[in-house]
C-alpha cells in the first residue's frame, strides 16, 4: 500500500488506473482548490493541465492504456467533455444538448480511446438517454441503431468500452425495442439482435478481442 501524496493540500483520491499502472484522479492545492493529477512510479504526482476550463469544476472520468484521460468540466458555466493526454494537451468537446437545458445537461464520460474520441451518455428532458462518440476529427455523432428515430424520447444506454474502442450498450430500435448494440468506427452501430422469439437484449461487457456479454429475453419472457 502506497501513499499517493497531494498537489500541496490535504486530500487528494483517485478515480481510475490503467495497465501501465498510470493513476488518476483529483488533489487539493496548498491554497485549498482542487485540481486533477496523474501519477505514475517514474514521475510521480503530476496537476493535468486542463487548458480553457473552469477551475475547480472539472473531474475524471477514465483513463485508458495508451495514457489518454478523459472527463467533464465547465467552460462559462456550461457544460463541456474534455480529453487530455501528455503529447496532445487538452481538447474541448462542446455538450451535444443545446438550448435553455444544456446548463443542467451533465455528460457522463464512459469510455475513451487512444484517438480521443470520448463515448459518453446524457440526459435530456426532450430525448431521455441519448450516447454520442465525440471525435477530434470528425466531429459529434449520435449512436442509434439503423432505423431508430432521432427525434422523441428514447433511451440509449453505453455499458462498456475496449481499448480497442468498440462500445457495447443497449438503444431503441427501430421497432422500439431496447437491444444490445456494438459500434466501432469501422463498422457504425450494429444491432446484435434477441435471443430467438425474444422481445429485448441489452449488451454490459466486451473484452479486447471483441467478445460481449449481456442479457437478453427468452421466447417465454424469461431472461
Amino acid at each position: 500500500l502506497r501513499d499517493l501524496g497531494t498537489l500541496g493540500g490535504l486530500n487528494s483520491s483517485v478515480q481510475g488506473m490503467n495497465a501501465s499502472g498510470q493513476v488518476v484522479g483529483d488533489s487539493d492545492r496548498a491554497d485549498g482548490s482542487s485540481a486533477l493529477f496523474i501519477w505514475d512510479a517514474a514521475n510521480g504526482l503530476r496537476e493535468i493541465p486542463l487548458t480553457g476550463v473552469d477551475s475547480g469544476s472539472a473531474y475524471v472520468s477514465v483513463i485508458n492504456d495508451a495514457g489518454v484521460v478523459a472527463g467533464v468540466g465547465r467552460v462559462s458555466g456550461e457544460y463541456v467533455v474534455w480529453v487530455w493526454d501528455a503529447v496532445n494537451g487538452t481538447a474541448l468537446y462542446a455538450n451535444p444538448v443545446t438550448g435553455p437545458f444544456a446548463v443542467f445537461a451533465s455528460p457522463s464520460v464512459r469510455g475513451v480511446t487512444a484517438g480521443r474520441q470520448a463515448i459518453i451518455t446524457i440526459g435530456s428532458p426532450f430525448d431521455g438517454f441519448s450516447a454520442y462518440v465525440m471525435d477530434p476529427v470528425n466531429g459529434t455523432q449520435r449512436l442509434l441503431l439503423p432505423g431508430a428515430s432521432a427525434s422523441g424520447f428514447g433511451q440509449v444506454y453505453v455499458n462498456r468500452v475496449n481499448q480497442a474502442g468498440q462500445v457495447v450498450g443497449s438503444a431503441n430500435s427501430a421497432t422500439g425495442e431496447s437491444h444490445a448494440f456494438l459500434w466501432d468506427a469501422a463498422h457504425g452501430m450494429q444491432d446484435l439482435g434477441t435471443l430467438p422469439g425474444g422481445n429485448y437484449s441489452y449488451a454490459v461487457g466486451i473484452n479486447d478481442v471483441g467478445q460481449v456479454t449481456g442479457g437478453a429475453a427468452t421466447a417465454t419472457g424469461e431472461q
